[in-house]
């Protein structure tokens, strides 16, 4: 399992009496959009029970879902009754996000949030989730090309560039989902210091359309995205990242993602030396 203690590393300076200790924790996140635009043959519960097998098949300690409905929601009860499974309440819209985190022993207690983006037409909201040093959001940004929609995604990234800004302590913060963003179009969260996961695994150059994560047709974008920032010292690096097209076609238009993502926290500790 991933969300474990991956490993320690000392480094012990000229003197000797001083070690800087880095614990290392690591995090195995998949998020999809289980429907998108496209028609399926199938219920939707029943793609819900198609497309989880290839979720769980990475052993991921979180699954972040947008674009659920009630029916699908139903299923995931079902499916995962060793889950912590999370959404927003009095929800209007008939689809939402929603999150479900492996439950361990030593995750400690969790605090969940959501905010709802009161501009937005189609009830686009985030849903945030506190647990041992990472703060993790699902996110399901405005879609659409028009003037409105642009304008209103527009101020929902913003609103998300300065999420680190609200929490404390050395922590990791991770927005995942589908941001539906377009080209250029993340530059405030990079401006404030986000990182984009897929070029943060050492690509140099991230090639949109070889790297769709929605596609119908000839039409394709790379609209799902994994961001991270770290909070008073907190950091992260992206140590895997794959995309799961086995998901795509029958029962979504969106390929899934999965990441390993690796915090780092460093300590200094004094030692006893013999003199």
């Amino acid at each position: 399992r991933a969300m474990v203690e991956a490993g320690v590393d000392d480094a012990v300076d000229e003197v000797g009496d001083a070690r800087m200790r880095t614990n290392t924790r690591d995090l195995s996140l998949v998020t999809v959009n289980v429907d998108g635009l496209g028609e399926y043959q199938a219920t939707p519960g029943a793609r819900m029970r198609a497309i989880l097998p290839e979720l769980l098949r990475p052993a991921p300690d979180v699954i972040m879902l947008q674009e659920v409905v009630d029916e699908m929601y139903v299923v995931l009860k079902q499916c995962l009754p060793d889950w912590k499974i999370y959404r927003r309440r009095g929800h209007d819209f008939p689809y939402f996000v929603v999150t479900a985190m492996r439950t361990m022993a030593e995750a400690g207690e969790e605090r969940t949030t959501s905010y709802a983006f009161p501009e937005s037409q189609h009830g686009r909201h985030l849903l945030t989730i506190r647990r041992k040093g990472w703060v993790l959001t699902n996110v399901h940004a405005e879609s659409g090309r028009g003037r409105i929609e642009r304008d209103e995604r527009a101020a929902q990234l913003l609103h998300m560039s300065r999420a680190h800004e609200r929490e404390v302590g050395e922590t990791t913060c991770v927005l995942a989902g589908d941001l539906n963003v377009r080209q250029g179009e993340d530059q405030c969260l990079l401006q404030e210091g986000w990182s984009d996961a897929s070029a943060n695994r050492g690509v140099a150059d991230v090639n949109e359309r070889e790297e769709w994560t929605w596609r119908s047709g000839a039409n394709m974008a790379r609209y799902d995205r994994v961001y991270t920032r770290g909070v008073d010292g907190g950091s992260s690096d992206c140590i895997s990242y794959a995309r799961l097209r086995t998901v795509w076609g029958a029962f979504t238009d969106h390929v899934a993602l999965h990441v390993v993502l690796r915090q780092s926290t460093c300590v200094n500790h004094l030692c006893e030396v013999e003199v």
